[in-house]
């Protein structure tokens, strides 16, 4: 090998290392898994839950009591996609704090995106509080989209308010979609003639499927 070769085989070597850990996440892990142990569930990485659903199930509850103990955002990453599970319903109530504790919209979006996967009507107060919360923005989006799991009257009230703010228009949507009440037909036909091309062919859509719901 002459020097160009040997400097671009380094290069490809070290690019395949993984990073580094930083000792502040590598403690939290090691905490993470330290009470999952104790709960009766040892494993060498969170990711290998994914391997074995009924380990994964046990770990639930450990999952979601460490999700308020760690600080340490790909930490929180890491638990909050393991919770994005539909069998993980009962870490309902710590994701509903996390989101409430959260500083960072991006986190806190993805841990909305936790709660629509668990979305019930346990907590269906929460789910219309939080999604009525213009203040939130962007980060309420699939909390919005989860009112359509819910039988609740308000929870049909506030997707139909929804159709108004920008942030959440598209989930709203979603969530009339999912409802399948036909009462929101004239609302959604308002949106034919939205600004947005997105909003308009997702209004058209959600028609099309409340006009089979009301065929029937």
């Amino acid at each position: 090998m002459n020097k160009k070769q040997i400097a671009a085989f380094i290069i490809k070597k070290l690019a395949r290392r993984p990073a580094a850990v930083p000792e502040a996440v590598a403690e939290e892990l090691r905490f993470v898994q330290d009470e999952l142990k104790a709960a009766g569930v040892s494993l060498t990485s969170l990711q290998d839950l994914r391997q074995d659903p009924a380990l994964w199930r046990k770990a639930i509850p450990t999952l979601a009591h460490c999700l308020s103990q760690v600080r340490e955002k790909r930490v929180k990453e890491d638990l909050i996609d393991l919770l994005s599970v539909r069998f993980a319903k009962d870490a309902a109530p710590a994701l509903i704090k996390e989101f409430h504790a959260c500083a960072d919209p991006v986190l806190r979006w993805s841990v909305g995106s936790a709660i629509e996967f668990v979305a019930s009507e346990a907590v269906a107060e929460d789910l219309i509080t939080l999604a009525s919360d213009m203040s939130l923005g962007t980060s309420r989006q699939m909390v919005v989209m989860a009112l359509g799991k819910l039988t609740d009257k308000r929870a049909f009230q506030v997707a139909i308010s929804a159709l108004s703010d920008g942030d959440v228009v598209l989930h709203a949507l979603r969530a009339l979609e999912r409802m399948k009440k036909t009462e929101a037909i004239p609302y959604v036909q308002a949106l034919l003639s939205h600004p947005r091309a997105p909003v308009r062919r997702s209004a058209k859509r959600v028609l099309q499927r409340l006009a089979k719901v009301s065929a029937h």
